[in-house]
């Protein structure tokens, strides 16, 4: 199982292990939020998620999105936002 012993080399366990932390930390975040916030606004914050991902993947590995990707993120972003929006009117 050559696949399984990859796993544990230390450049990638690093850096996914860091990931990892930064998602648990989210996470945490995310449930602590949902004790003082309303549905709609959950759900904005929730949708977040996709431009913070993108955004830790630029910052932690250097890897940049295309012009394509930032309009597809931008355009879920709004369309998801403007629903939930409308459910607060």
């Amino acid at each position: 199982m050559p696949g399984l012993k990859e796993c544990w080399d230390p450049v990638p366990l690093k850096v996914f292990s860091a990931i990892a932390v930064v998602y648990a930390f989210g996470d945490f975040l995310e449930m602590q939020s949902m004790a003082v916030m309303g549905g709609a606004a959950y759900q904005i914050l929730l949708q977040s998620k996709l431009v913070v991902t993108a955004l830790i993947m630029w910052a932690m590995r250097g890897q940049r999105q295309t012009t394509l990707q930032w309009n597809v993120l931008g355009a879920t972003k709004r369309s998801n936002t403007s629903m939930t929006w409308n459910h607060l009117v």
